[in-house]
């Protein structure tokens, strides 16, 4: 019985916590006897052996059904709160427990929304250092935090890009103004950070008007931005939408 295990557990903590630290060292309590509080505290460990340690436990009690809706809405809570951060990293297991009990019916959909909201990240560099009379633009970054297997599929509409607030026309594939992406979080899944090339179809010889922009921009610092329009679906069916909103990153580029 993991209730027993877990008392076990317990009584070892109290041992350790009345023993000098050089003897609490050698006491190694296994994840199975571990309290919940514990191991939702174990998912912040900088450790990533530890984490994932936590992370698979609390996952297996999940399966086991040993864990309340009470204890799934903290957990859950728990997890979007780590995933929110952009200093932390991302643990694969952070989702397949989030992903695993909304399969069960056991997450909220506003919890839902609130997983989904943070597990797609959308930014540019803080700055780009760009040769007087060079064509280049930083890449888009869009961080997945979510599970590689996951089923959700992403869409990106450019909505509009300027460079010193002066309107820049961007174009992909021969699609002017409208630029337009989607991928499943399982693409490249090897790579959890994808790049997409801003300029991809400009040739930085030509004349085209982004090309003509900026080669002609002036020695010093100019400010890069652009909104993008994001829509998650869980399925591959575009009307199975599950949130959408609109973000804009925003770069330095600094020409010399």
């Amino acid at each position: 019985m993991r209730w027993l295990h877990v008392s076990l557990g317990v009584l070892l903590l109290l041992l350790a916590s009345v023993l000098n630290l050089t003897m609490a060292r050698v006491i190694v309590i296994p994840e199975s006897a571990k309290p919940l509080w514990l191991l939702q505290r174990e998912l912040h460990d900088s450790r990533d052996v530890v984490a994932v340690a936590a992370a698979q436990e609390i996952m297996s009690r999940l399966v086991d059904e040993e864990l309340s809706r009470h204890d799934i809405s903290s957990i859950t809570a728990h997890i979007v709160e780590l995933q929110s951060d952009q200093t932390g990293r991302w643990i694969g297991e952070y989702g397949d427990f989030v992903e695993a009990a909304r399969s069960m019916g056991l997450v909220s959909d506003d919890a839902w929304h609130d997983y989904m909201r943070t597990a797609v990240r959308v930014g540019l560099a803080r700055t780009w250092v760009l040769d007087r009379g060079n064509v280049t633009l930083p890449p888009l970054l869009i961080d997945r935090r979510a599970t590689p297997s996951t089923s959700l599929f992403l869409d990106f509409s450019h909505e509009g890009s300027s460079i010193d607030n002066e309107p820049l026309m961007l174009m992909r594939r021969g699609i002017y103004g409208g630029l337009q992406n989607r991928f499943s979080f399982s693409q490249q899944a090897a790579e959890r950070v994808l790049a997409l090339d801003l300029l991809e179809g400009i040739d930085g010889a030509s004349d085209h008007p982004v090309a003509t922009t900026l080669r002609g921009l002036a020695v010093g610092r100019h400010t890069l931005r652009t909104s993008w329009r994001i829509k998650i679906s869980e399925r591959s069916a575009r009307s199975d939408i599950v949130d959408a909103w609109s973000v804009t990153a925003v770069c330095d580029i600094e020409v010399r």
